[in-house]
């Protein structure tokens, strides 16, 4: 083996982070690989329509899903023991069962109104599949949570690859029988939770005696910073990436929300499948540094920075300078427009990638609040550029072009944020008083 390579494998073997990287973002390569591979036959199946339906569906289950665990899901891996942790798990699939039930009532009373507020009528017929969608994409986090703390990495690969391979079969099998666009949302919750009964396996070992009301309870209280501080948080995060493409569909109709959501489909949820991936693994690392080594946590901070920075901006560059003709060649004529908006999205697709994984930092350091006010800038750098284009007159294009710089410009602030709040725990456990974050 040349001495280059035999560096190479040596830094694999020694590296942690990058070997547990490498296993959660291969699974989720190859999964997404086959979802890619299916998109030019989608394209062909479903039209720009059905997929504003389902950019509206996924939306509603963007913001729903997050909170489905009330997000003490977090809290799995940083549970002090077993038995805590195997009641925070418990609790996280309790409220889950609790927030579907929730969803199907509204579902049952108010589907016409959010029919007609989204100015999708092919949804009429398909509200049913909202609780369903929310209680699977609520189940499997809480399930991937635990494997995280288990460390489990090959497993929980094992399922994004799943995910990819049946939500897309799913989909392209419905389309090709006419179920449209059907298809399109079931494939959609198949691809994001596929894998449950294998995370399933390992969360039976945990031996029942130790989960109880009272422990549930005790995990509710202990961990109650979570739902206070880090679901508004994480809710409007969410919804500063799923609103847009309803947004789009109410103001500008569902044949440009589903060029819009296309294009999204195909670029941004790849590159955020895989940023998920080392946003878990680097959870799982950073948790055992903030408290006791906080200058590592730093480096670990940078570290991550750069290799994603040099993963994607290769990608990015052509897609900035090629987008519309790629779009055209690989999924035909009607979506060169979907490449369009692709090449206003490279700046956003950029930063989110690379800094998405990092703002897991406000959570580690118990920065809540901080992250609240951090989100709730990021929701309204997302909606009010195309509220604003819109009601000025402007085309769908100034609209999306907007709202991608602005939400650049809002992940530049969460890196620096993060950066100065690991700068803070260093300080202060040198005894140094710490600087504001600024």
């Amino acid at each position: 083996m040349k001495p280059w390579l035999n560096r190479i494998a040596s830094a694999f073997r020694s590296d942690g982070f990058i070997r547990n990287v490498s296993i959660l973002a291969g699974g989720a390569a190859l999964g997404q690989l086959l979802a890619l591979l299916a998109s030019p036959l989608l394209s062909r199946l479903y039209s720009p329509d059905d997929f504003g339906t389902l950019g509206v569906y996924a939306s509603i289950l963007g913001v729903l899903g997050v909170a489905a665990n009330m997000r003490y899901e977090l809290a799995i891996p940083l549970s002090e023991d077993e038995t805590l942790a195997s009641n925070t798990l418990a609790l996280s699939l309790a409220l889950t069962a609790g927030l579907g039930l929730v969803a199907g009532v509204c579902v049952l009373l108010f589907s016409d109104e959010l029919v007609a507020l989204t100015g999708t009528p092919a949804l009429a017929d398909l509200t049913f599949l909202i609780p369903i969608g929310v209680v699977a994409i609520g189940t499997y986090t809480a399930l991937n949570y635990w494997a995280i703390r288990q460390r489990a990495f090959g497993v929980i690969a094992r399922t994004k690859l799943n995910q990819g391979a049946s939500g897309a079969l799913v989909q392209v099998g419905l389309g090709a029988i006419g179920l449209v666009p059907l298809g399109l949302l079931v494939g959609q919750v198949v691809g994001q939770t596929a894998g449950i009964a294998t995370l399933a396996r390992l969360a039976v070992r945990m031996p029942m005696r130790r989960v109880s009301l009272s422990g549930m309870l005790r995990a509710f209280k202990r961990y109650q910073r979570f739902p206070k501080y880090s679901l508004p948080g994480a809710v409007m995060n969410n919804a500063s990436l799923s609103l847009p493409a309803l947004l789009v569909a109410a103001l500008y109709g569902p044949a440009v929300a589903g060029l819009f959501y296309f294009m999204q489909r195909v670029l941004r949820a790849p590159l955020a499948l895989v940023g998920q991936s080392v946003s878990q693994v680097y959870y799982g690392e950073a948790s055992h540094l903030a408290q006791t080594a906080p200058e590592a946590l730093l480096r670990l901070h940078s570290q991550t920075a750069k290799r994603l920075l040099g993963l994607v901006i290769v990608p990015i560059l052509v897609l900035a300078v090629a987008g519309p003709s790629i779009f055209a060649f690989v999924f035909g004529t009607e979506w060169k427009a979907a490449g369009e908006y692709a090449q206003l999205m490279a700046p956003f697709m950029l930063a989110q990638f690379v800094i998405a994984p990092l703002s897991q930092t406000f959570s580690l350091l118990e920065a809540q609040r901080l992250l609240v006010i951090v989100n709730a800038f990021k929701l309204a750098s997302a909606v009010v550029p195309l509220l604003a284009a819109y009601y000025l007159g402007f085309s769908s294009t100034v609209a999306i072009g907007t709202y991608s710089l602005a939400v650049t410009f809002n992940y530049l602030i969460i890196y620096f944020v993060s950066r100065a709040l690991i700068r803070q725990k260093v300080s202060a456990q040198a005894g140094v008083p710490p600087e504001v974050p600024g």
